[in-house]
């Protein structure tokens, strides 16, 4: 390391970096014109560039099979970096939710769906029974009715209002 720095113009002195200058040259020569830049596999990265952009980058490049052990351990790893440098995952996964929490999270909404459900179903049978009742009871006295003013009940469906009519 020392000698490439003493190669490219050292770091003593104002002497010209020549590492630089050729870095410099082929930034232009290349078509970089947003700093900061950086390349993965030829390809540039412009603009905010992050840990997980240039992770998901450098992993990206590799075929299907052939990626290191570290783009799979780190790759849903909400820590990037740590992952990298540790070679583990501090609290796996940091934006998922768990299996478990999700079915009870599940069964918890399939159950109050169906408890009001349930409650609706209920209610709106209440409602028809009142609405069925008020018809009978509007009906009944047309029913009831003889040419003597005697009633005669030869309806059972007036019977039946009847007696349900105040429950």
């Amino acid at each position: 390391i020392d000698q490439c720095i003493r190669d490219s113009g050292g770091t003593e002195g104002d002497v010209k970096n020549m590492f630089l200058d050729t870095e410099l040259e082929t930034q232009v020569k290349q078509g970089v014109v947003v700093l900061p830049t950086a390349f993965v596999n030829t390809a540039a990265l412009r603009g905010a560039l992050t840990v997980p952009n240039i992770f998901a980058a450098i992993c990206a490049g590799y075929l299907d099979g052939t990626e290191p052990d570290i783009c799979t351990l780190c790759e849903t790893c909400a820590d990037k970096s740590g992952c990298a440098q540790t070679g583990k995952c501090e609290g796996a996964g940091g934006d998922k939710v768990s299996f478990k929490t999700y079915i009870l999270s599940l069964i918890l909404v399939g159950g109050v769906l169906g408890g009001v459900g349930f409650l609706y179903y209920q209610r709106s049978q209440e409602e028809m029974r009142d609405q069925v009742r008020g018809i009978l009871a509007e009906y009944m006295p047309l029913e009831d009715q003889e040419a003597n003013g005697h009633a005669q009940h030869l309806n059972p469906a007036v019977d039946f209002a009847r007696k349900h009519m105040n429950t």
